[in-house]
């Protein structure tokens, strides 16, 4: 006899694994974010885009915090890849939880609003239209009227 502790177990699996098909691996998206046109004009900061969704939204509600060290640190942690960023004696900043606490504070918050408006913003479209599932040949075939039936056409008068 199956118990309902089986039975949960078996939906969760099912569930976990796609509903039993192949199972789809979350692209992930990079970008670089850039501030021509700033006070940072040449500055280049990589950054992954897409964060789990628990981690988006600390670092979201977090942004209004007066704790900008654990901001930073989530930040640097998750979302930072690198960056060409030098402190004042022209040595490189490292890409970390220490070098993201080293630059100015506005820089930082720049950093963090126009990584939250790249996470924000939908992936490109497909470069192709769809062709509404007509194929090459479909589209070619001549098309004509069809002939009336005998029994349904009458001719104009």
């Amino acid at each position: 006899m199956v118990t309902n502790n089986q039975v949960n177990e078996l939906r969760q699996t099912v569930a976990s694994t796609n509903l039993g098909g192949a199972g789809f691996q979350l692209p992930r998206r990079r970008a670089e974010l850039r501030f021509a046109g700033s006070d940072y004009d040449g500055a280049i900061v990589e950054v992954w885009l897409d964060v789990p969704m628990d981690l988006f939204l600390e670092l979201r509600d977090s942004l209004t915090s007066e704790d900008a060290m654990a901001v930073y640190g989530l930040f640097s942690q998750h979302c930072l890849i690198g960056w060409n960023l030098h402190d004042e004696q022209g040595r490189p900043l490292p890409a970390t939880t220490e070098g993201m606490n080293r630059v100015w504070p506005n820089f930082g918050r720049l950093i963090i609003q126009e990584w939250m408006e790249g996470v924000m913003t939908p992936p490109a479209p497909l470069s192709e239209p769809s062709s509404n599932g007509a194929t090459l040949d479909e589209a070619s075939i001549p098309m004509e009227p069809l002939a009336a039936s005998p029994g349904n056409y009458s001719e104009p008068r």
